[in-house]
C-alpha cells in the first residue's frame, strides 16, 4: 500500500537504522502530494526561474507519485522489490548536495559539523550494526560475532552443519571457509534433510550443528537421524546456537572438568559464570548414567551475602532428561546494591523437595549448598 511503501523507502534511506511507524507512511500519504501542488503554485506565481533544487525537489517528488500510483495498479513492489525505487537515490543525493551547497553560503560551521556527523556517523554503523542488505532487504545477521568462538572450537577433522537460515546470512560465501572444515547446509524443508548428510558425516568423530536458537524444535530428530550423541551446547549467544554431537556413544564426548559429584552418579561439570546487564548468569552440564535421571531434578542458585548468610536473589532451573544436559540458570540482580556475594548451588527433586549430597571437587567439602565462585555487583 502507499503508506506501507513510503515508510519502507523512508527505513532503506535511513540504512535499516530507523523502521518509521505505520502512521508515518500515513501521513506521508496526505503531506507528500500537497506540498508538492502547494509548492507549484507558489512557483508559478513567484514567476521566478526554477533553480537546480527546486526541479530536483520537483522531479523526485513527481517520480515517487508515479511509482506509488503505478504500484496500485500493478502491485510489483514488495520489501524485497524495493530496488525498484532506486532511480530516486540519485535524484535524493543530488538534492541533498544542493540543500547543503544553499546552506553552506550562510552556515559553513553548521554544514561541516552535520557532514562530520554524517561521516562519524557511518563509520559507526558499520562497526556495530548487526544489519546487511542484500537482494533489495534488509535482514540481521550476527554471525560474525561467533566466528572466534567456532575457529576456537571446531577443529580441522570435525564436520560442521548448518541450517539453511544461518546459511542465508552469508555463511557459506564468506564465513565457512574461514574455519577451514568441511560443512554442508541442512535443507529442513526437504522430505529427509539428512539423506545428503548420512554418507559423509561417519567420517568425522565430530559433527557441530548452528542453528537459529529460535528453531531448536525442529533439530530433535537429528541425533536419532545420524545416529549421534549429544555432547554439549557450546554457544548460546545472539540468537545463534552451536552444538556439538560424537559418534555412537557419550563416552566419545570431550570430558569437562567437573566441580560437583552428586549422589546417584550425577555430575555437574564446571560452570561458566558471567554478569552482564544486571542479570547473572550460569552455564554448565549435567552427566548422568541414566538418561531419564535428570528429569526429576532442579538445580537451585543462590545469590548469598556472605556477611550474614542471607540469600538475597534465588532462581530454579529444571534440568531435564538426556546422559549430558546443558543447563543455564539467569538471575536478575539489578536490585541487589553493589558489594561482594556469593553464587551457591543445590540440586533438589522438584517432586519431593529432597535435595542431594555433592562433594565438591575443588574444596572436597560435602554438603547439598556449595559457593561455586564470590561474585562482586557494582
Amino acid at each position: 500500500t502507499p503508506p506501507q511503501l513510503l515508510a519502507q523507502f523512508l527505513r532503506y534511506l535511513a540504512n535499516g537504522v530507523v523502521s518509521p511507524a505505520p502512521w508515518v507512511g500515513e501521513l506521508l500519504v496526505i503531506l507528500l502530494p500537497l506540498t508538492l501542488l502547494v509548492a507549484t503554485l507558489w512557483q508559478l506565481r513567484t514567476r521566478r526561474p526554477a533553480g537546480a533544487g527546486w526541479l530536483l525537489a520537483f522531479v523526485s517528488a513527481t517520480l515517487l507519485l508515479l511509482f506509488m500510483a503505478a504500484n496500485e495498479a500493478l502491485r510489483v513492489v514488495s520489501e524485497r522489490r524495493m530496488r525498484y525505487l532506486i532511480a530516486l537515490w540519485p535524484l535524493l543525493a543530488l538534492l541533498a548536495g544542493a540543500g547543503l551547497r544553499q546552506l553552506a553560503g550562510a552556515q559553513r560551521r553548521l554544514v561541516a559539523a552535520l557532514l562530520a556527523l554524517w561521516l562519524i556517523l557511518g563509520v559507526f554503523l558499520a562497526l556495530t550494526s548487526d544489519l546487511r542488505y542484500e537482494l533489495g532487504y534488509f535482514s540481521q545477521s550476527s554471525i560474525h560475532r561467533i566466528m572466534p568462538v567456532m575457529r576456537e572450537q571446531i577443529s580441522p577433522s570435525d564436520f560442521l552443519i548448518q541450517d539453511y537460515h544461518v546459511a542465508a546470512l552469508d555463511t557459506r560465501r564468506y564465513y565457512a571457509r574461514l574455519l577451514d572444515v568441511d560443512w554442508v547446509t541442512l535443507g529442513r524443508f526437504q522430505e529427509d534433510p539428512y539423506e545428503t548428510i548420512r554418507p559423509v558425516h561417519a567420517a568425522y568423530p565430530y559433527a557441530w550443528l548452528l542453528y537459529l536458537t529460535k528453531d531448536r524444535v525442529g533439530f530433535a530428530d537429528l541425533p536419532q537421524a545420524l545416529g549421534r550423541v549429544f555432547c554439549e551446547r557450546a554457544l548460546e549467544e545472539w540468537g545463534l546456537t552451536l552444538e556439538r554431537f560424537a559418534l555412537h556413544s557419550v563416552e566419545n564426548c570431550p570430558d569437562r572438568p567437573v566441580r560437583l559429584e552428586f549422589e546417584r552418579n550425577i555430575r555437574l561439570t564446571a560452570p561458566e559464570i558471567t554478569l552482564r546487564d544486571g542479570r547473572l548468569r550460569l552455564d554448565a552440564h549435567f552427566r548422568s548414567v541414566d538418561e531419564t535421571l535428570l528429569a526429576r531434578y532442579s538445580l537451585a542458585v543462590h545469590v548469598i551475602d556472605p556477611r550474614t548468610g542471607q540469600r538475597l536473589a534465588q532462581g530454579d532451573t529444571g534440568v531435564g532428561p538426556g546422559a549430558i544436559v546443558p543447563l543455564r540458570s539467569e538471575i536478575d540482580v539489578r536490585a541487589l546494591p553493589p558489594g561482594e556475594y556469593e553464587l551457591r548451588v543445590g540440586l533438589y527433586d522438584w517432586q519431593s523437595g529432597e535435595q542431594l549430597q555433592a562433594r565438591d571437587l575443588e574444596t572436597d567439602e560435602v554438603g547439598d549448598m556449595h559457593m561455586l565462585q564470590r561474585i562482586r555487583i557494582g
